[in-house]
């Protein structure tokens, strides 16, 4: 299938309804399908709407953020850190294998840290009350473009 260009506008709220983000009063998103800049689920179902057409998604925590991998919660020495930090901070850490990942800081104690690698939202279901304004094939350059970036 041909990649597409999807604009849209969202409003994303957790499983009680409380909203996480929305960019109703932001420019919409525009997207080139096929380069995980949003999660699976919510891509599969846009590339099912026509423009102009509202709709509230449901994407499963497997097709959204994943589920919660206990072994990505690891506690630290604070002496391990070369910078000071409070809960909730988020930190770019080097893994064994010398890739980069995003963790945050979920405790604290006077010794050492708790850092937590899932996502803040794995393991929730989403909710995404969604607007689609445009849905057409990408072309060559958009596609060139999109790769260069």
């Amino acid at each position: 299938m041909r990649r597409q260009i999807i604009k849209f506008h969202y409003i994303l709220k957790d499983r009680s309804g409380n909203m996480i983000e929305s960019t109703r009063n932001h420019e919409p998103v525009h997207l080139l399908t096929g380069n995980s800049r949003v999660v699976r689920g919510l891509e599969k179902a846009l590339l099912k709407l026509n423009p102009g057409e509202k709709k509230t998604i449901t994407v499963l925590a497997h097709e959204a953020y994943g589920y919660r991998d206990e072994d990505l919660v690891n506690r630290i020495p604070l002496t391990k850190l070369p910078i000071k930090v409070n809960v909730g901070d988020l930190l770019e850490v080097e893994t064994p294998d010398g890739s980069k990942q995003i963790v945050t800081v979920i405790a604290k104690t006077t010794s050492d840290v708790t850092l937590d690698g899932n996502h803040p939202l794995s393991g929730q279901d989403l909710t995404f009350e969604v607007e689609l304004l445009e849905n057409r094939e990408a072309t060559d350059d958009e596609i060139k473009s999109e790769i260069k970036n």
